[in-house]
């Protein structure tokens, strides 16, 4: 019993090949019957063709192999030895732009642009020993170039020996893919650019965090090597204050001091906001009690309130819990700007500081915190920008109240760092209320 073969499909050179036999063949056939035409043997229609020329239209059995010829996507085309065109179809003569009484009996060798006619008589030579596959291009009678695949059969018809040949225009491919070519150009330098753009921004990013951690290192230092000294002045001015035998020393005593230890907090201030900006500030998670943060913050003010003649009101709501676990110190800093700010931009009326539950959960409590006053308030324009640092609600009230600016920039900075939320409610002449919004996680103390 015989075993079947399978049959692979022909490959794309199989079936050129394939092609280039059957129009040899049909070409042969033409050619004699051309002949047999002339000579009366074969019966004919002698018609005009698009162009005005004589075309043969054969009855015989002959007919269908014309038509598949000349109804080719591709240009075929037959020529001699030297490259004279001995005959082409319709198709052909399309690519070229040129009648198709023109193409016949010209030199495609001169349809050849220049730079490429060397190379054509190398192909032609080696086309008339065998099957070849190339690329050329051909000028059409408008100046286009095309950019054409060929591939080519030797022919042999008695005397004559030339060549046989099928095109196929692959210029608007050529095109595609240039612009595509061009595109991943475009692409690759938009790659490099960002590249680079990126690399420098890592360097001015590095050399922006240099610069910040030199300035922050500068005004520690500053900060330290100031404080210090300040700190025995204030001391010895408070015994001044102490010993003085007159009124008159007690009084210069008392501005001096008062002026010492605003200077001293306007160092605090520029230390503690060199330390937020580098992030050099750790918050710590322990349990502490809320209520009497807020009564030292009513101690602290007490002083300067019961001069100003204003009242400092502490409000802890009932259902505030007694213990919550985050950063006191923190907590503390941030309270303490805002109720000194209160009582600083308030003349008479009084400040209240409350504080009241917002959300409470297994692990996790929320409270808000809120100090409001009497004072001079703060218009819509300058609300929006109260939290910058070095930034006051007007230049006249730095000239009035003094203070560096940067209070508030603090204490937004430290909220932000405790996940929290701050903010302003205001209208000027009416009074503010400063509040925040922070949430104490129980569950990070519980192995403190």
């Amino acid at each position: 019993m015989m075993k079947g073969h399978s049959v692979g499909k022909p490959t794309r050179e199989q079936q050129l090949e394939s092609e280039i036999e059957n129009i040899r063949t049909v070409l042969h056939e033409a050619q004699e019957t051309l002949n047999a035409i002339r000579s009366g043997t074969v019966d004919a229609l002698v018609v005009l063709g698009p162009g005005g020329e004589q075309v043969y239209t054969l009855t015989g059995a002959q007919e269908p192999y014309r038509i598949m010829v000349e109804t080719m996507n591709e240009g075929a085309a037959t020529y001699s030895a030297d490259g004279i065109i001995l005959y082409c179809n319709r198709r052909f003569a399309e690519l070229l732009r040129t009648p198709l009484e023109q193409v016949i009996g010209s030199s495609l060798k001169f349809l050849v642009v220049e730079e490429a006619r060397e190379k054509f008589d190398r192909d032609l030579a080696q086309s008339l020993q065998g099957f070849l596959r190339g690329e050329v291009d051909l000028q059409a009678s408008d100046g286009t170039i095309l950019h054409l695949q060929y591939s080519t059969s030797p022919l042999k018809n008695h005397d004559v020996q030339g060549v046989i040949a099928v095109f196929t225009d692959v210029s608007e491919i050529l095109s595609a893919k240039d612009v595509a070519v061009e595109a991943l150009n475009v692409k690759t330098r938009a790659l490099i650019e960002l590249q680079v753009a990126r690399d420098e921004a890592i360097a001015a990013k590095e050399i922006a965090e240099s610069a910040l951690a030199a300035k922050s290192q500068f005004l520690s230092t500053l900060s330290h090597e100031v404080r210090t000294p300040m700190a025995g002045v204030i001391g010895l001015v408070e015994l001044i204050f102490v010993s003085a035998q007159s009124d008159d020393m007690r009084k210069l005593a008392s501005v001096a001091l008062q002026a010492c230890k605003r200077l001293l907090q306007m160092l605090n201030d520029l230390l503690d906001a060199s330390k937020l900006q580098a992030g050099a500030v750790t918050l710590e998670k322990r349990f502490f009690s809320v209520r009497p943060v807020i009564g030292d913050l009513v101690q602290l003010t007490m002083a300067e309130a019961t001069k100003k003649g204003i009242e400092v009101v502490p409000t802890v709501m009932v259902d505030v819990p007694e213990i919550v676990c985050g950063d006191e110190l923190r907590l503390r800093q941030v309270l303490q700007n805002l109720v000194f700010n209160a009582v600083k931009f308030t003349d008479n009326g009084r400040v209240t500081v409350q504080v009241e539950l917002v959300n409470k959960t297994a692990t996790m409590t929320t409270l808000k915190f809120s100090v409001t006053d009497t004072g001079i308030g703060i218009s819509a324009e300058q609300q929006e920008r109260i939290f910058e640092p070095f930034t006051q609600g007007h230049d006249s009230t730095t000239r009035i109240y003094g203070g560096t600016g940067l209070g508030l920039n603090i204490a937004r900075t430290c909220v932000h760092l405790m996940d929290g939320e701050i903010g302003v409610t205001s209208k000027v002449g009416s009074g503010s209320t400063f509040w925040i919004v922070l949430s104490f996680r129980d569950d990070l103390c519980s192995t403190a």
